[in-house]
């Protein structure tokens, strides 16, 4: 191998080594709309979707396609998405080192290996969403190396010195780099830098061809600011600043940066949000020492030392659209991010290590020494650091360690434990169902103690509630949730989704309260707000099938299956109406359609359950499956050691149906015991009755 190879073959390996937790890493806030719940990136034909604007939480439709194609090899398994981050990270870091060596720069390859161990990047690595950040970072990086390509083949005699190859090669990747993150918009201002800083004469020829970029980029930029006012939810009461407040946030953001690329400890998911006060005079020592510090490197600049004005220069440009001038949806709980500083740390970590390697003496052990030291620590604090990316419940729990008094953790805390219930048999474990279930109720209050007036964080509570049975106190909570929305969005039709899931849950209270007109009527608006929210449709099906009405309640679901083809529930309800219409083909095919779909042990339990019963017990004589039944049913229980008591019931039917009575009386006995061990007095007496029964079948007479 050349040293070239070596070398970049170093950077990628550092980088895997320092990641290798996020390997292990499932999916965090805002996968699940980028990826795992999104019918576009899940469905066959949802390629084409993906490329319409409004079709996705943002216009990035390159990011969207490779989801797409993830999911065509490998599913939804977290494993594959994190391996694809890591080598773009990597890929992007050995980049980094070839544009910092074409460009001259002292200390090249640490500049490059510093980016690919920075701890401050393992949120844009081990983070899925993020694959917006290393995905444009690729494409902007590559535009750059083929645009000063361009430009200096321009120069060159000969063939008239041109070469508009690389300049299509350019545009086509910064047009690529635009539809994976608006925020590389900044390409052509960085490639004036260069220009000044390879000292490139900035006539008109040398810069019209850069024209055509920035014209492109201000309409992408244009496109995500209306986007995160409009469909993101960029606008509201945490965005009502004036000129001062936001140029005390700017000048904060922009110290913050530097500092924790020099000192990266703590990192944390949500930084504490910053009060502004423009009344205060001592909030505006940190404009002063932004503007003393472009001063200074504007003097250094007239003295022949353009390497820190570039620099800085590089890194405001490339993060101010994230430092508080414009809206983006993160500053409603903090105004800084570590992914907001992917691609503008390069102008700090490079003015740095280009500086470090001018002061040090140039003796080579030294230096050597001291650039090791340097990757064991950072390559060190990145693997610490990607080890809280392991689930969401890691990220939250380690914010609420080091921001205890964010709300935002406590309200993602609160939407696990409430998910969680999800795969607790509440019947076999009731009194887990309940600690789980009161763990969600207290992250709720903790959080609405601090947005009182936050229909999101409302809702979790009102959720937690009625869950709880206290159907009366969360409809009123949930009732004050829709009318803050009602005063919100006025007249307008268009709702954001996460706001159409609080009609949801109003309809879910009137339910409850067996308010079936009202609960329908809740519903059916909030299915026409938000056509693909599937859950609206969903459970006004399951309201449509509970009063029989099971002609109305098909269609929804099929509407359902149209938008999300696996979805559980819409599968296994399809299949208990097909049963009661006593279509026994069309329902076992929809029984085994939802246990393909289950997602969750609690999902594949009871997918197994209602398979099973089925096979083993269906009216037909002539549609039985009395050895399938079994087959399914003892390998779910052997795969869950025999520790659900509903497995083996059921288990225990099939036996039963077989012939089998002393291998269903010894199955529903144990059974028995385990309910009686979980403290689950229902399902205890409901296997009591079947085991007398089991065992009355073998009575003489």
């Amino acid at each position: 191998m050349t040293r070239t190879s070596l070398a970049a073959a170093a950077i990628v390996t550092l980088a895997l080594v320092a990641y290798m937790p996020a390997l292990q890493a499932g999916y965090i806030w805002d996968d699940d709309s980028y990826l795992t719940a999104n019918p576009h990136v899940q469905a066959p034909d949802g390629l084409a979707r993906i490329w319409v604007p409004g079709n996705t939480p943002q216009y990035y439709p390159l990011v969207f396609t490779s989801f797409w194609i993830e999911h065509a090899v490998w599913g939804l398994r977290p494993v594959g998405y994190h391996l694809v981050n890591i080598l773009l990270h990597a890929f992007n870091a050995v980049l980094v080192w070839r544009l910092m060596r074409r460009l001259g720069l002292r200390g090249a390859w640490l500049i490059g290996a510093i980016f690919a161990l920075h701890p401050i990047h393992v949120e844009s690595v081990a983070w899925i969403t993020e694959r917006k950040n290393l995905l444009s970072g690729c494409f902007y990086l590559l535009a750059g190396f083929a645009y000063l390509r361009f430009d200096q083949r321009r120069a060159e005699p000969g063939e008239g010195g041109e070469s508009w190859g690389w300049y299509g090669a350019s545009l086509g990747l910064y047009v690529a780099a635009l539809g994976s993150k608006s925020i590389t918009c900044s390409l052509p201002a960085a490639l004036i830098l260069v220009m000044l800083y390879l000292r490139r004469p900035l006539t008109w020829r040398h810069l019209w061809p850069l024209v055509a970029m920035l014209a492109i980029g201000v309409l992408a930029a244009a496109n995500t600011v209306l986007m995160e006012r409009v469909h993101v939810g960029a606008s509201g009461p945490e965005w009502d600043h004036g000129l001062a407040d936001r140029v005390l946030i700017a000048s904060r953001s922009l110290l913050f940066y530097p500092a924790k690329l020099l000192w990266p400890n703590p990192l944390m998911f949500v930084y504490p949000r910053w009060t502004i006060d423009p009344g205060n005079v001592l909030s505006w020592w940190r404009p002063l020492v932004v503007l003393a510090t472009g001063v200074a490197a504007a003097v250094a600049w007239t003295r022949g030392r353009r390497g820190p004005f570039v620099a800085l220069a590089f890194y405001a440009g490339t993060v101010l659209p994230a430092v508080g001038f414009i809206n983006v949806y993160p500053h409603r709980f903090s105004f800084v991010a570590d992914h907001f500083l992917y691609l503008a740390s390069l102008g700090i970590i490079a003015m740095v290590v280009s500086g470090a390697v001018w002061l040090v003496p140039r003796r080579r052990p030294l230096q050597i020494g001291l650039a090791t030291v340097t990757l064991v620590v950072l390559g060190g604090l990145a693997h610490r650091q990607a080890r809280t990316y392991r689930n969401a419940e890691s990220v939250w729990m380690d914010t609420l360690a080091k921001n205890p008094d964010s709300w935002m953790p406590h309200t993602h805390m609160s939407v696990i434990r409430l998910q969680q219930l999800g795969a607790i048999d509440r019947a076999a474990e009731p009194d887990r169902w309940r600690s789980v279930l009161a763990q969600a109720r207290r992250h709720a209050e903790r959080a609405v103690a601090k947005r009182p007036d936050d229909p999101q964080v409302l809702g979790k509570l009102s959720e937690a509630l009625r869950l709880e049975g206290r159907h009366d106190e969360a409809f009123e909570h949930q009732s004050t949730v829709i009318r803050l929305l009602d005063e919100r969005y006025g007249d307008e039709t268009r709702w954001m989704q996460r706001d159409v899931e609080e009609l949801v849950k109003l309809a879910r209270l009137h339910n409850a309260r067996n308010e079936i007109e009202r609960a329908e009527v809740t519903y059916r608006r909030a299915a026409a707000l938000e056509p693909t929210l599937v859950i609206s449709r969903y459970e006004l099906a399951s309201l449509l099938a509970a009063q029989g009405r099971l002609d109305e309640a098909v269609p929804e679901l099929r509407h359902v299956l149209s938008v999300q083809p696996q979805h559980f529930g819409a599968l296994l309800a399809l299949a208990h109406i097909a049963s009661q219409r006593r279509e026994f083909t069309e329902a076992r095919r929809y029984h085994e359609a939802a246990a393909r779909a289950a997602r969750t042990l609690g999902q594949e339990i009871e997918a197994t359950i209602a398979l099973t019963r089925l096979l083993a017990t269906c009216p037909v004589t002539a549609r039985r499956d009395v050895a399938r039944a079994i087959e399914i049913a003892e390998t779910a229980n052997d795969a869950t050691g025999r520790r659900y008591p509903s497995l083996l019931d059921v288990l225990a039917e099939a036996y039963a149906a077989a012939g089998r009575t002393d291998d269903a009386i010894a199955t529903a006995t144990e059974a028995l015991d385990l309910a009686r061990q979980v403290n689950a007095p229902g399902l205890a007496e409901e296997f009591e009755r079947k085991l007398n029964r089991y065992r009355a079948s073998l009575s003489p007479g």
